[in-house]
């Protein structure tokens, strides 16, 4: 009992060098120390932790063979998050050589525990098999546990099998865990349903976890408030959004709400039509034939 109890205090001490808390600097070599400590008299969590710090290059050289060595103690220890881990490694192929069929076993000894992670990797590996019933059956699992992802995953499928009711719910049930994409899809439904206010409010939280669709989405509902309106366009912009690279170059070919400025314009026209944008190619073509579009505009 001692002796688990030292390795749980060492362990603890790695967590909070790791993560910098109760008022200790981060620091994970520190971190990684501690654990390797607990680790080495059987502690499961820690041999987790540490091996992470090796699958990932914290603190220590990378070193996926090190880290396998870990997450195969912890395993051996019934930790689904171990398990689930060096599924991750065999599936991938980094520190043993790539098999699917261990990556599914291991996956599926982390899943039996209810790790919603393991049905997530369960239902690809089944996608990418062709198996789509057992996908989704996966899926569905992992939404019913409130992984957001697949909440979005399993609604998208209902989506397009017609079934909305059961979309929207699941839709909902992924924002209240502030899924980006399910924020921006809430909105749309709230859009397309004319309630631009609730639709609003949905976009404004998407936008702020940096949803391009989302930014320009809202710019378009607050077009009278122009600084706003603005402020979302070039958010979107910068993510290379090509409705709002086209509508930015709109305005200022049009000197809307912007003084104009054609060089401008053809900046935005020019990275829209860069993804496919039709119009903005278009636009393209009629732009005066005697631009300078060298000049540097302020």
């Amino acid at each position: 009992a001692a002796r688990r109890g030292h390795a749980e205090a060492r362990y603890n001490l790695g967590v909070n060098y790791r993560d910098g808390r109760n008022g200790m600097d981060q620091d994970y070599d520190q971190a990684r120390q501690y654990f390797e400590i607990a680790a080495n008299q059987g502690h499961a969590a820690a041999q987790v932790a540490v091996g992470s710090l090796y699958r990932n290059g914290i603190g220590v050289g990378q070193d996926y063979e090190q880290s396998r060595r870990y997450f195969e103690m912890a395993a051996n220890q019934g930790n689904a998050e171990a398990q689930y881990n060096l599924g991750i490694l065999f599936r991938d192929g980094n520190g043993v050589e790539q098999d699917d069929e261990q990556a599914r076993r291991f996956f599926e000894m982390s899943a039996n525990q209810n790790n919603s992670d393991a049905r997530v990797a369960l239902a690809r590996l089944n996608l990418e098999g062709g198996d789509y019933e057992r996908a989704i059956q996966y899926v569905e699992v992992a939404a019913n546990q409130g992984n957001a992802d697949e909440q979005v995953a399993l609604g998208l499928y209902h989506l397009r099998r017609g079934d909305y009711n059961t979309a929207i719910i699941l839709f909902i049930q992924a924002t209240q865990q502030d899924h980006r994409e399910a924020l921006f899809i809430v909105g749309l439904f709230y859009e397309e349903d004319d309630q631009f206010d609730i639709a609003e409010e949905y976009f404004e939280r998407a936008a702020a976890l940096g949803h391009a669709g989302a930014q320009y989405h809202l710019a378009l509902l607050i077009e009278d408030d122009h600084e706003r309106m603005l402020g979302y366009l070039e958010q979107a912009a910068a993510q290379d959004h090509p409705d709002a690279l086209f509508y930015l170059g709109t305005l200022y070919f049009d000197s809307y709400v912007v003084p104009q400025d054609l060089n401008r314009a053809q900046e935005y026209f020019q990275r829209a039509a860069a993804q496919g944008h039709s119009e903005a190619r278009e636009a393209l073509e009629n732009l005066p034939e005697d631009m300078d579009i060298d000049q540097v505009h302020e």
